[in-house]
């Protein structure tokens, strides 16, 4: 769930190598099919990249849509606090 490109995952492919045959059958499609490529040719297809590329980026689009709707409230509220000079000095002792 952590992982969000084809740097962090081909890491994670040769470091985690011995056990990736016992996690296949839990991994989501794109990250089996990685793992089964990477296991028998220690390289992902261009294809696959592709692949992996788009899927990460949809998994990354939902969080990042999720973060925004959390913060907008809050960064409202500080950019009021804000102009009413009711924030504390940056520095300040708390």
């Amino acid at each position: 769930d952590n992982t969000f490109s084809l740097l962090e995952l081909r890491g994670l492919l040769q470091a985690c190598s011995d056990v990736l045959p016992s996690l296949l059958p839990a991994l989501p499609g794109p990250l089996a099919r990685a793992a089964t490529e990477f296991g028998v040719a220690q390289e992902l297809s261009p294809a696959l990249e592709d692949e992996l590329d788009a899927w990460f980026e949809a998994k990354s689009s939902v969080l990042r849509r999720a973060d925004r709707r959390y913060w907008r409230a809050i960064i409202d509220e500080l950019r009021e606090l804000r102009r009413a000079r009711a924030l504390m000095p940056e520095g300040a002792p708390v």
